[in-house]
């Protein structure tokens, strides 16, 4: 009633600001419905409609809505009860109103999970998306559909999910050693592993991307051999602005520091080294540890999964772009292996 009298003294109705119900939103969409020609609809950069319970039987009224809009803008109906039967009316509004850039359709029952102009070089999908350029990911349980890994695998929820790494969204790497299978399976959902074998303190690492961060408040690990065996029990869960390893020119030979070889500083050298270099070793180091595990024994069985959680780091609300586990002792079996099937991670992210 409110939202009817509003429209009769206005016929300009302002969506900024809007937290929308189902309700509020299909009784305005069947007012401007009654006489579209009176109305148009001043929307944000982003009319965020998702999660409204909307059906397909409000569709026809949201589209005379949307019809109206004269503000460039993007639709976002994710997560409501919308089927393949819809998507036709809704590609209407692309094709008659060009102030409406795209519209966001994942979590519903139709196929596609966005409608949007292959000509239109105005879009910035994420930017459209997510305005705030912002997004908080909450732990509920291991390998949800909730973490960064899984939402940069659907390209930001707008696709069905791909391996992050196959999909272009991330790159993983790794420290000089045997590699077995394919390093896409550090961050995959699937029971696949990657191993590093023989090798002291190596890692995977994972690049977010430029002008992507991550503070993050949690982490999830699958181990990455169906036997149980060889599962990590020391290793460090660390973060880096730049992702460089750092080295220098030094060995040790009879306790003494000379030229030999190029071996990677702080935590990769011996620590009598690490005593004699001391805060020039502090200096160089480009990497932050911010989980220790030491003979840790969640990881226990063939692929089974643990997590862990973390304080954001007030010193650095934004976060790192690149994070990576490594190896600082030997596996459960005793070895030098590294095996990892699978990870996740939670928290603030960041994009520009």
């Amino acid at each position: 009633e409110a939202m009817e009298q509003a429209l009769v003294k206005k016929p300009s109705l302002r969506a900024v600001g809007f937290d929308f119900s189902r309700d509020a939103l299909v009784e305005a969409s069947r007012i401007v419905q009654q006489d579209p020609d009176k109305y148009h609809l001043h929307a944000p950069p982003l009319l965020d409609l998702s999660g409204c319970n909307i059906m397909d039987e409000d569709i026809p009224a949201i589209v005379a809505m949307l019809l109206r809009i004269s503000v460039t803008t993007s639709v976002n109906l994710c997560d409501n009860d919308i089927g393949d039967e819809s998507v036709a009316l809704l590609t209407r509004v692309l094709e008659v109103n060009d102030s409406v850039e795209a519209i966001a359709l994942a979590g519903n029952r139709c196929q596609l999970n966005i409608l949007i102009r292959e000509d239109d070089t105005r879009l910035d999908m994420w930017a459209c998306l997510y305005p705030s350029k912002t997004l908080r990911f909450e732990y509920t349980a291991d390998f949800d559909e909730n973490g960064v890994m899984h939402f940069l695998g659907t390209q930001g929820r707008t696709n069905v999910y791909t391996n992050p790494v196959k999909a272009g969204q991330v790159v993983v790497t790794s420290s000089e050693g045997k590699s077995k299978s394919q390093p896409a399976a550090v961050v995959g959902r699937e029971r696949q592993g990657c191993a590093i074998y023989y090798k002291q303190n190596c890692w995977f690492a994972i690049d977010l991307g430029a002008g992507r961060t991550l503070s993050p408040t949690a982490y999830t690990l699958r181990h990455g051999r169906e036997d149980g065996t060889d599962a990590l029990r020391n290793w460090e869960f660390q973060s880096s602005h730049d992702g460089k390893v750092s080295s220098l020119l030094l060995a040790i030979d009879h306790q003494k520091l000379t030229p030999l070889g190029r071996l990677s500083i702080a935590h990769d050298l011996p620590p009598l080294l690490n005593v004699r270099l001391g805060a020039h070793l502090a200096a160089e180091q480009t990497w932050i540890t911010l989980r220790l595990h030491e003979n840790d024994p969640a990881l226990t069985g063939g692929w089974s999964t643990a997590t862990w959680a973390m304080d954001p780091d007030p010193e650095t609300p934004k976060g790192y772009q690149y994070f990576r586990i490594r190896k600082t002792g030997v596996n459960s079996s005793g070895r030098e292996h590294l095996h990892i099937g699978g990870m996740e991670i939670y928290g603030e992210f960041f994009f520009k």
